[in-house]
């Protein structure tokens, strides 16, 4: 009986502990672009910096096949976690972890100003 009630008490510690985290997790509808080994989603006018860990790859990955240039920000759905930026680091005010990758939207949003060269 005493390790029916421990298992119980686990078991109603770990789900608590999975609850809590999920709760925690938001949806982020944005415009990711990976640029050498920094990754940024901007959201709303807001910039944050994505943690750069598989998922930041996994999306990458992704994201490349609707990219024209590697300049081209794609639209895409996160759910993820947003920390604040450590004081001695680098980047925008937020950090953003990645979750769960929901959509990756086939179309990139491209420059504000394309700009044709001409042969003179």
């Amino acid at each position: 009986m005493r390790k029916l009630a421990t298992l119980f008490f686990i078991f109603a510690l770990m789900a608590s502990c999975a609850e809590e985290q999920s709760a925690d997790t938001k949806k982020y509808k944005g415009n990711f672009l990976l640029f050498e080994d920094n990754a940024v989603l901007e959201v709303n006018e807001v910039m944050y910096t994505v943690k750069n860990d598989a998922m930041t790859q996994e999306l990458a990955t992704k994201a490349a096949n609707w990219q024209k240039t590697p300049f081209d920000m794609v639209p895409v759905t996160l759910e993820a976690v947003v920390e604040a930026k450590p004081a001695n680091a680098e980047g925008w005010d937020s950090i953003l972890t990645i979750k769960r990758i929901v959509e990756v939207s086939p179309t990139a949003v491209g420059p504000d100003i394309e700009i044709e060269e001409t042969n003179q």
